[in-house]
């Protein structure tokens, strides 16, 4: 009996050794927006995409991680491999989460900042709304940062409203501190009397609203 708790506390310390190195991996495919996936990523695929070559690749170098895929091989259905599809969302959700934690803990040392939203659809028509910030850091940078992206199903100006407070309340952000909106030129946006901009100007007077300049382009 304590031998076989030995050998599955060692496959326990095993895994936990494996997750930095893949979630390095997710990291750095992270930063320059390369695809994870591949079209064809079964066993016998030439191309099992990114994530699954370049971890394959780092197995080639690293005892660790090759003895752990080898295993997940041998053991498809009772060892997890964590390069699976699922597992890489879980990475990706996790890193996204710490990137998340550190832009909302410097806006609030920064105290007051601006906010910019917008919407468009996904391959599935679904409307996704895009949560920006920006702020000026205590060294002087100007930053402006994607700090989240929710799917919206009511498109006007009360349902955009809502959206913002319950984003705001989700990284706890006071929008009383908000300093300045930036939106396009649509009525549901930037309308003077009903519109987003309005709305926050009346719980916010000093709430700037400027329009967006990459929208007057077009």
């Amino acid at each position: 009996m304590h031998k076989q708790l030995s050998v599955v506390e060692k496959e326990r310390n095993d895994r936990r050794n494996v997750i930095p190195i893949l979630m390095d991996i997710t990291n750095t495919l992270g930063r320059p927006r390369l695809s994870f996936r591949g079209h064809d990523e079964e066993e016998t695929s030439t191309n099992k995409g990114v994530f699954n070559e370049i971890a394959h690749l780092v197995g080639r170098h690293n005892g660790i991680l090759a003895n752990h895929l080898l295993k997940a091989k041998e053991k498809s259905k009772s060892y997890p491999s964590y390069i699976s599809p699922s597992s890489q969302n879980e990475m990706v959700h996790s890193i996204a989460c710490i990137i998340r934690c550190d832009i909302a803990a410097e806006v609030k040392k920064t105290t007051y900042f601006a906010v910019c939203l917008d919407t468009t659809p996904d391959s599935s028509n679904v409307d996704q709304l895009s949560f920006i910030v920006r702020y000026v850091t205590e060294t002087g940078s100007v930053v402006e940062a994607l700090l989240d992206m929710v799917a919206v199903s009511q498109l006007n100006a009360e349902g955009l409203y809502n959206s913002l407070t319950s984003l705001l309340k989700k990284h706890d952000l006071p929008i009383d501190n908000i300093r300045g909106q930036g939106y396009d030129g649509c009525a549901t946006m930037s309308g003077s009397y009903s519109g987003l901009q309005s709305r926050v100007k009346q719980t916010v007077p000093s709430a700037y609203f400027v329009h967006c300049y990459a929208h007057r382009l077009n």
